[in-house]
């Protein structure tokens, strides 16, 4: 991996304006935003990144996917430090520049489409039904509190195959975890159907921490911009998904 990120860096640098600033990209593991895959960094919003990295001639001196709490607190404390994949929120806006959002945040509760007989109005209702859920996820609050009892698992995909076997009736997924998996594991997002969105108020965005070089701060900012338009965001999403997320 060392030796992956040294080549991009020195491929990257070979461009890179003299004297310019080098940049440190910094994530978290997070499927499929950002992963790990044959000793590569990849991922959607990893993918979306390189192309912004690609066009812009930023040089770039290392990429790392650690635990989110370390990728955060570098992001803050020191200059130049590109951090994905960041949720929004009041509290964070005066810390980081924001380039995005790349990806809507949509949190719904599922079923497979043929389960026909799973019909839900209210929350209360959930409490009928076995659950699946990440734990410790935000979301779950939504129906813990309510009386709902989740089945909560540590990995995405033991919660998506327990959907699909039909240990779970429902569950509680990320849209665009839920397709990942589904492409993954054979199926197709139309197998699925959200029966209640619990929460799609919030966006997903590349930062730049606050002091750093201006020069790099309105390169990518640019090189977003011309990817978007380029339809290149809405074909890397597509790769991965098969559909575009919140559709």
């Amino acid at each position: 991996m060392k030796r992956l990120v040294l080549l991009f860096s020195i491929m990257v640098g070979l461009i890179a304006p003299a004297g310019a600033a080098s940049l440190s990209i910094w994530g978290e593991v997070f499927a499929p935003l950002s992963y790990y895959e044959k000793g590569k960094i990849s991922g959607i919003a990893s993918e979306i990144v390189e192309n912004m990295v690609n066009d812009s001639g930023v040089s770039v001196d290392k990429w790392i996917l650690a635990p989110w709490a370390r990728a955060f607190k570098t992001a803050k404390e020191r200059p130049n430090i590109l951090l994905y994949s960041v949720v929004r929120k009041p509290d964070r806006e005066d810390l980081f520049h924001w380039i995005g959002p790349f990806s809507d945040r949509k949190i719904s509760l599922y079923k497979l489409k043929k389960r026909e007989d799973i019909k839900i109005f209210t929350k209360q209702e959930v409490m009928k039904y076995k659950v699946g859920a990440l734990r410790q996820a935000a979301a779950n609050e939504t129906l813990t509190s309510v009386g709902v009892d989740l089945d909560e698992t540590r990995a995405p995909e033991t919660q998506f195959l327990k959907l699909v076997r039909g240990r779970n009736d429902l569950s509680i997924f990320l849209d665009v975890t839920l397709f990942h998996l589904a492409k993954k594991f054979g199926y197709s997002s139309r197998d699925f159907k959200s029966v209640m969105l619990l929460d799609d108020s919030k966006k997903y965005y590349i930062t730049l921490s606050k002091n750093s070089d201006p020069e790099i701060v309105d390169a990518l900012k640019s090189s977003f911009i011309k990817i978007k338009k380029s339809g290149k965001l809405d074909e890397i999403i597509n790769k991965y998904l098969g559909v575009k997320p919140g559709s």
